[in-house]
């Protein structure tokens, strides 16, 4: 099994902005949630069934390889930057 928080951490060491350390926990966590799940639609060529996960739980039913832990964490990283640009863009 593959905890989110396996995930979230790894997206997390990619990060530096500070405004992230001030969010309580619980809207960090709802964050990178909708990070995730939208870094799961996008990952198309996946070794494991990436649906076959537990929301209760907040897991995967299966290990995660490294690299699918990384391309995931890479593919969280881009909706965040993503929606950074466009948060500016508007501005």
């Amino acid at each position: 099994m593959t905890l989110y928080s396996t995930l979230y951490e790894r997206c997390l060491q990619k990060l530096e902005d500070p405004q992230l350390a001030m969010l309580p926990e619980e809207d960090l966590e709802e964050m990178l949630h909708g990070y995730l799940l939208s870094a799961i639609a996008k990952h198309r060529k996946c070794e494991h069934d990436l649906s076959d996960r537990d929301e209760e739980l907040k897991q995967f039913n299966s290990d995660l390889s490294d690299l699918e832990i990384e391309i995931i964490a890479i593919l969280m990283l881009r909706e965040y930057i993503s929606q950074r640009l466009h948060s500016v863009t508007n501005v």
